[in-house]
């Protein structure tokens, strides 16, 4: 390996420390907006406050740290395949095909912001935190988009035979 490369260090699974984890960095690059990373960094962090006082209302054995809240709420989102059109013969197909990891995170976390500011709730860290609950519970708009995917790749499972 020269100088000039980086070594990519892939985070610990029970890496749960928010503050040098590379979810709360993929988060805070899809909040920020017009180069304001503070302002994206602050939302979060509010929503994490948010979290906590939730969960600080709770039964001792019931609480949770925030961090797992969203690890949780990212997983009841994760998709594990999704669609690519290829050309069969005249006509066009959805193919499902699997995707990694980091490709599912990303997508759990753009599907995760965008429900967020769909919500008609005022201010984006509550919109996030509503949002989170929701996932956390197998509810909103974030599992709902990946629900629909999973239905959609259940009606083209016909065409599966054409992978290469």
């Amino acid at each position: 390996m020269t100088s000039r490369q980086r070594c990519i260090d892939r985070e610990s699974k029970y890496n749960v420390d928010l503050s040098t984890n590379r979810t709360k960095a993929k988060i805070v690059n899809f909040l920020t907006r017009k180069g304001l990373k503070e302002k994206a960094e602050h939302i979060f962090d509010s929503c994490l406050i948010k979290i906590k006082q939730t969960e600080m209302t709770k039964p001792y054995d019931l609480r949770m740290e925030p961090a797992l809240v969203i690890e949780k709420a990212l997983d009841n989102i994760k998709p594990l395949f999704e669609t690519k059109s290829i050309r069969v013969g005249g006509t066009t197909q959805q193919q499902p095909i699997l995707i990694n990891d980091s490709r599912g995170l990303s997508l759990a976390v753009k599907w995760l912001v965008d429900a967020a500011k769909r919500r008609s709730e005022r201010g984006i860290a509550t919109k996030l935190f509503s949002e989170i609950n929701d996932a956390r519970q197998g509810k909103g708009s974030a599992v709902k988009k990946r629900v629909d995917i999973i239905a959609r790749i259940e009606a083209s499972r016909s065409a599966s035979h054409f992978q290469k």
